[in-house]
C-alpha cells in the first residue's frame, strides 16, 4: 500500500439481491400485460422512498440492531454481520401448480473487527412502525423509530462503516481516518453456494434465491474543481474478501459515486452524430444516427472485412446509421450504414419486441432522371407504403452556392427531402420494411433550414409511429385526419417556407397503401414541426415540438396553431416560439382524434425537444428563456413567463439575458432580432392526461444556457433528462485573432446532485466562432418532480451535447430491475496533447480513444448503473 493513503471512503454500490433492494419493485407483477391502472399504482407513489432501517426495540432476535424489509426478504444488521435473509417465490407450473419458495441466508460478517462497535441510526425519517402482535398489549411495540443509514463506530481502528440506502438499492462504505490502514478491512461471506468477481469487476454472490451482486468499488477525490479517478477492487480468497486500494492523496477524502458502466466513442473519420437511442432488455444498446465516415465501423460479409452481414457496407455523401452493442459495451453486435448516394439523416430509433430496429429520418436519396450518372435510391421494399421519393422519384440533393457564402449566412442551398422509415430484423442485415413518405414539396426539414430537422419515432406492436414536418399541401393523410389540410386560412397550403407538423401511423405489417393507419397535419400559420413522439399503452400518441409565431403588424407576433379549448394553454403567449404538447387517437376519425393540444411557454424562445408518457400522462423537456419574475423582466426574460408549480424542484429562471458586444446597446428586443436571452433554461412539464392542467413543471438549469433534449421515465415515474449545458466564455462570439490572451476557463452553473463528474472541462479555446464548451447533462428527478436523485455533467473540453436518452428498467424475464440509464449525442471532446480534456470513456469499451480525423463531432455512448 502507497504511502500516499489516508482519509478514504471504500464503498461497495449498489448491494442488489434478486431486486430485493429495488425499493421500486415493491407491488410488481411481472410479466403482467393488461393495461396501466387510471390512478398511480401503490409502487409508483412509493418506488422513491428512501431504504427503511428500523431499530430494534423487541420485534426481533436481541442481537439484531437494525433491521430493514423488502419485497423478498430482510436484512438483519447485527454488531459484527449483515444477515440477508431471502425468499424466491415459486413460479407457476404448466400443471397450473406452483413451485414451492426457495429460502437461503447469506452472513456478511467484518472479521477481526471490534465485536462491540458504537451502532447508531443516522439521519431519521419521519415514518414509525408498529408491531401489535398477539394479545397481551404489554408486549406490543409501538413508535419504533426508522432511520435512512446505521453507522458502525469504530469497526476497526479508524474506520467507521455506515449502511444506507440509494433509489432503492442498499449500500456501505467504510470510511477510513487519516493514519488508519483499510488493508485490515476483511469481509466473510457464509452461506453462499459459490462467490466469484466477474469480467466488470462485480463481486456475485450466488444463492438458491438468487444472486447477490455488490458493483466493484468506484473511487475518487476531488482537487479542486476536478474529479482524479482512485484505483480499487474486490480481491476474492475462499469467501473472505478484501479491498485492493490505489495511490491516493493523504490529505483528501476517497469518494464514492454512481458508476459509469461503460463509456465509449463509436464512429469513423468523418463527422458521426448520435440522434437515437433504444435498449433491450438484456441491455444491449442501439444507436441511430448520422455518418460521413468512409469507415464507419460496420460489420458486414466480405467488403466490410468480417464474417458477420449487415444490410449495408458502402456509404453515400452522409449515410443513416444504425448500430447495436453489447451489454458491456465492449463490441459491436452489427453496425450498418442505411441510404443512398445523396444526404440520408436518421434522427430517431425505436425496438419492437422482437429486437427490431426502427429508423426514422430524411433522404434526398433517389435514381435522378436528369442526370446519365448512376445514382443509388434510399433503399425501400416491395411493402413500402411509397416506393418513391417525392411524386416524380426525384429529391434534390443538396445544391451549394460557394460564391455567396458568408460565415454567419451560410451557403444558399435548395433541397427536395422525404421522410423514411426503415425497419430492419433483429440481426441487422435484412430490410422488414422501408418506405417514403411525404408529397411534393419538402417533407422532414434539414439542418440549416429555420427549423432543424429532428422528428420523433415510437412504436406500439408492429405500428410505427411518426412525427415530423412537411412543406406538402399534398402530404398524405387519411380519411379519419384530426386536420386534412396544410396551413389555415391566414396562409392556404404548405410550401418550402411555411412547414406544418405531421403525425403519420404506419403498420409494417401490412403492404402498400394497407400500412397506412392514421395520417394527419397540425398546424397553423407559423411553422411546426414534431421533435418527438411517445405512445401509450392504449395506443394515443403524444407529440411535442416547437411552433413559431408570425408578424401580427403591430410589433409583435401571433399564431393559430390548432389547441383544444380546455387545454391547458390554449393561446399563444407571444415571442419567438412556444413548444407544444399534443395527444391523439388514431382509433377516433376527423378532428374528435386530437384528444388534446397545448401550447406551453411564455413569451421568449420556447421549445419541446423530448417526450415521454406514464400512466397517459406526458412528459415534456425542452429549451425555455421565458423567465419567471414579473419584478425584473429585463433580467429573467419577457413577460408572460413559463408556467411552474409550486412544489417543483426549481421554480426561479435561472438564465439571464446577455447580448453580444457587437449588439449591445442597441436597444435589443425580442422583435428585432439582437441576440438576447440566450441563456435559458431546460424545463421539465408534467401534464395530466387530458392535457387541462400540470402534474408539475419545473426549471433545469443555471445561469448559462442549458437544453433538454431527451426524455425518458420508468416504472416508478422517475424521470430521466439529458441535453446539453454551456459554459459562457464566448468573447462575444468573435473568433480570437492569433497570439490573442484566451479567456479564462469557465466553470458550469448546472446542479448537480452525487455526480460522475461534478464541473465542466472550461477551458476549449479556439472554436472559428466562440469558445464557449457544451458538456452533456444527465439528470435524475424524483416522480413528483420536487428533487433531483441524480445529475451529472458529462463532457470534456469541446462540444458535447446529449440528443438520445434511453433507460432499461426491466430484464430479459420482465422483472424490475435498478434502472440504468443510456445516453448519446454529439460529442467532439478528443483528448489535449498531455491527455487531458476527452470525454470519458472506459477501459475495455468497444472504443475507448476517440477516432482521428472527423473534425469536431462524433458519436458516442455511455450508460450509467447503481443509481
Amino acid at each position: 500500500m502507497s504511502a500516499r493513503r489516508s482519509a478514504a471512503t471504500i464503498a461497495s454500490l449498489g448491494l442488489v439481491a434478486s431486486g430485493f433492494f429495488a425499493v421500486q419493485s415493491l407491488g410488481v407483477s411481472s410479466g403482467n400485460s393488461a393495461p396501466p391502472p387510471q390512478k398511480p399504482a401503490p409502487q409508483e407513489a412509493y418506488g422513491n422512498l428512501p431504504l427503511s432501517f428500523e431499530a430494534n426495540h423487541g420485534q426481533t432476535d436481541p442481537q439484531v440492531k437494525f433491521l430493514t424489509r423488502g419485497a423478498n426478504g430482510t436484512l438483519f444488521l447485527t454488531a459484527d454481520q449483515a444477515v440477508l435473509s431471502l425468499t424466491k417465490r415459486g413460479r407457476d407450473l404448466p400443471s397450473g401448480e406452483k413451485a414451492p419458495a426457495q429460502d437461503a441466508v447469506v452472513r456478511m460478517k467484518v472479521v477481526g473487527a471490534n465485536p462491540d462497535p458504537q451502532v447508531s441510526g443516522g439521519r431519521a425519517l419521519p415514518g414509525k412502525v408498529n408491531h401489535l402482535i398477539g394479545s397481551d398489549p404489554a408486549k406490543w411495540q409501538t413508535n419504533v423509530p426508522t432511520y435512512r443509514e446505521v453507522r458502525y463506530n469504530g469497526v476497526y481502528p479508524g474506520v467507521d462503516l455506515l449502511y444506507y440506502g440509494k433509489q432503492g438499492s442498499l449500500e456501505y462504505d467504510f470510511i477510513v481516518a487519516p493514519g488508519a490502514d483499510p488493508s485490515v478491512i476483511r469481509l466473510d461471506f457464509d452461506g453462499a453456494q459459490g462467490m466469484g468477481i466477474d469480467k466488470r469487476g462485480d463481486l456475485v454472490v450466488q444463492t438458491v434465491a438468487g444472486e447477490v451482486r455488490h458493483h466493484k468499488p468506484v473511487l475518487y477525490q476531488r482537487v479542486g474543481d476536478k474529479k482524479e479517478p482512485v484505483t480499487g477492487r474486490f480481491v476474492l480468497k475462499g469467501t473472505e474478501v478484501r479491498f485492493a486500494v490505489g495511490d491516493y492523496d493523504p490529505t483528501l477524502p476517497l469518494v464514492i459515486d454512481p458508476i459509469l458502466s461503460y463509456s465509449t466513442w463509436l464512429g469513423g473519420g468523418g463527422a458521426d452524430v448520435g440522434f437515437g437511442l433504444a435498449v433491450a432488455p438484456d441491455g444491449s444498446a442501439f444507436v441511430a444516427g448520422e455518418t460521413a465516415s468512409t469507415n464507419f465501423p460496420t460489420k458486414g460479409s466480405v467488403s466490410c472485412g468480417t464474417t458477420t452481414s449487415s444490410y449495408q457496407c458502402d456509404q453515400g455523401r452522409n449515410d443513416a446509421f444504425v448500430a447495436k452493442l453489447n451489454p458491456t459495451g465492449s463490441a459491436l453486435v452489427y453496425a450498418t450504414y442505411l441510404g443512398g448516394s445523396k444526404e440520408d439523416l436518421a434522427h430517431r430509433l425505436a425496438l419492437d419486441a422482437d429486437g427490431n430496429a426502427y429508423l426514422a429520418g430524411g433522404t434526398n436519396s433517389a435514381d435522378d432522371p436528369g442526370t446519365t450518372a448512376v445514382e443509388a435510391g434510399f433503399p425501400t421494399t416491395a411493402n413500402a407504403f411509397d416506393g418513391t421519393c417525392g411524386t416524380d422519384g426525384y429529391c434534390n440533393a443538396f445544391l451549394y452556392d460557394p460564391a455567396n457564402c458568408t460565415v454567419t449566412g451560410g451557403c444558399p442551398t435548395t433541397a427536395q427531402w422525404d421522410i423514411f422509415l426503415a425497419k430492419l430484423n433483429a440481426a441487422g442485415d435484412s430490410l422488414l420494411y422501408s418506405t417514403f413518405l411525404g408529397g411534393s414539396g419538402e417533407d422532414h426539414n434539414v439542418p440549416g433550414t429555420a427549423l432543424p430537422g429532428h422528428l420523433g419515432v415510437a412504436v406500439s406492436g408492429t405500428r410505427a409511429y411518426i412525427g415530423a414536418n412537411t412543406g406538402s399541401s399534398d402530404y398524405p393523410v387519411t380519411a379519419g385526419a384530426a386536420q386534412s389540410t396544410c396551413g389555415t386560412a391566414a396562409i392556404a397550403g404548405c410550401d418550402n417556407h411555411h412547414l406544418d407538423a405531421v403525425v403519420t401511423v404506419l403498420d409494417t405489417a401490412q403492404s402498400g397503401a394497407g400500412s397506412l393507419v392514421y395520417s394527419t397535419y397540425l398546424g397553423g400559420s407559423g411553422n411546426e414541426d414534431v421533435k418527438s413522439i411517445a405512445v401509450d399503452r392504449r395506443g394515443d400518441a403524444f407529440v411535442t415540438g416547437i411552433t413559431t409565431g408570425y408578424d401580427d403588424g403591430a410589433g409583435g407576433r401571433t399564431n393559430n396553431f390548432p389547441t383544444t379549448a380546455s387545454a391547458l394553454q390554449p393561446t399563444y403567449k407571444g415571442g419567438v416560439s412556444d413548444a407544444f404538447v399534443a395527444r391523439l387517437d388514431p382509433t377516433t376519425s376527423g378532428p374528435s382524434s386530437l384528444v388534446y393540444s397545448t401550447y406551453l411557454g411564455g413569451g421568449g424562445t420556447d421549445q419541446g425537444w423530448g417526450v415521454a408518457v406514464h400512466n397517459s400522462q406526458a412528459l415534456v423537456t425542452g429549451f425555455t428563456d421565458s423567465g419567471d419574475d414579473p419584478a425584473t423582466p429585463a433580467a429573467d426574460g419577457p413577460a408572460p413567463y413559463f408556467p411552474t408549480t409550486a412544489l417543483a424542484y426549481d421554480t426561479t429562471f435561472n438564465g439571464r439575458a446577455t447580448t453580444t458586444p457587437s449588439e449591445a446597446g442597441k436597444g435589443c428586443t425580442v422583435q428585432n432580432g439582437c441576440t438576447i436571452f440566450l441563456n435559458g433554461d431546460a424545463f421539465v412539464t408534467r401534464l395530466l392526461p387530458e392535457g387541462t392542467g400540470l402534474v408539475y413543471s419545473t426549471f433545469l438549469g443555471g445561469s448559462d444556457g442549458d437544453t433538454g433534449g431527451a426524455i425518458s421515465v420508468d416504472l416508478a415515474g422517475t424521470v430521466y433528462v439529458t441535453g446539453y449545458t454551456t459554459c459562457q466564455n464566448d468573447n462575444g462570439g468573435v473568433k480570437l485573432p492569433a497570439g490573442a490572451t484566451p479567456p479564462p476557463p469557465c466553470h458550469g452553473s448546472f446542479p448537480t446532485q452525487n455526480p460522475i463528474q461534478a464541473d465542466m472541462d472550461g477551458s476549449y479555446i479556439g472554436h472559428e466562432l466562440h469558445n464557449s464548451p457544451t458538456d452533456v447533462f444527465v439528470t435524475k428527478l424524483a416522480p413528483g418532480g420536487n428533487s433531483l436523485l441524480f445529475s451529472t455533467y458529462l463532457g470534456g473540453r469541446d462540444f458535447d451535447r446529449g440528443f438520445a436518452l434511453a433507460v432499461r428498467d426491466r430484464d430479459e424475464q420482465g422483472n424490475p430491475i435498478i434502472p440504468e440509464m443510456y445516453v448519446t449525442g454529439r460529442m467532439a471532446s478528443g483528448a489535449r496533447a498531455d491527455g487531458t480534456g476527452a470525454y470519458p470513456t472506459t477501459p475495455g469499451s468497444f472504443r475507448p480513444t476517440k477516432p482521428s480525423g472527423n473534425g469536431n463531432r462524433d458519436v458516442a455512448v455511455s450508460k450509467i448503473v447503481g443509481l
